[in-house]
């Protein structure tokens, strides 16, 4: 498929998908609801938003691997708000509501492998070793807090929020061994893989929040405008700097 039919592609499911988000969003939202939470509706609406501006992005980038996965990050930050307010509005049964509670760890899991990605395409070195060993720690994590055993979930979250350490690990080295317009772009690259951890940060205090002041409400909206600034970051400061002159 041609870089114009993924640009065609991508835009029409952004301009499918955000009608099918206000929908969803619309739905009643029950403070009793499964999940245990409410998000007020423009919580949704910023994050819906942001997963269509993403999949706009995604549909303008040069590189065929980054398209992809910012198509990714962006369709299913766009999916996000939609799968939890149906669950919320008990809409869809069991299917809908898992994929609800699972729903953040595919945008959680592109964040991490899109600045490696980046930096790979800027400096033309592979980093698919690094790639491989994000998505095992996602893959197995998951399988992990699928079990239920709460002492091997608990450790299945502290590999999981260890494992955003390796983008940074994965990116920075390369900045060292380039040089002038490559080096500003990779230094970049770099960046964005910083971003994650600064919404670790964010997850540890709002978590210390919620037990010593029981913020819970406001904490988890919160948290979903933090992920969504994550998203939206990373995509911004990726879309740049690979270039258009450089391979998909």
């Amino acid at each position: 498929m041609s870089n114009r039919s993924w640009r065609i592609a991508i835009w029409c499911v952004a301009a499918v998908g955000t009608p099918a988000a206000i929908w969803a969003i619309a739905l009643p939202w029950p403070a009793d609801s499964d999940l245990g939470f409410v998000l007020p509706v423009p919580v949704l609406a910023v994050m819906a938003l942001s997963g269509a501006g993403i999949l706009l992005l995604a549909g303008g980038q040069s590189s065929a691997g980054l398209r992809a996965t910012m198509a990714i990050l962006g369709l299913t930050l766009l999916g996000y708000p939609c799968l939890l307010a149906m669950s919320a509005a008990s809409r869809g049964g069991p299917l809908v509501t898992g994929a609800a509670f699972a729903g953040h760890l595919i945008p959680l899991t592109m964040v991490s492998v899109i600045p490696v990605l980046a930096v790979s395409v800027v400096t033309a070195r592979s980093r698919r070793g690094w790639i491989a060993a994000i998505l095992l720690v996602t893959a197995v994590t998951t399988v992990v807090d699928i079990t239920g055993v709460r002492v091997l979930t608990v450790l299945a979250s502290v590999v999981r929020m260890s494992g955003f350490v390796l983008p940074i690990a994965a990116t920075w080295p390369l900045v060292r061994n380039t040089a002038a317009d490559m080096r500003r772009r990779a230094i970049v690259c770099g960046m964005a893989s910083v971003v994650p951890v600064l919404v670790i940060m964010l997850c540890a205090m709002l978590g210390f929040a919620e037990d010593a002041l029981g913020i819970g409400g406001a904490a988890v909206s919160v948290l979903m405008l933090g992920l969504t600034g994550c998203a939206v970051a990373i995509a911004g400061l990726t879309w740049g700097p690979p270039g258009s002159d450089r391979p998909g």
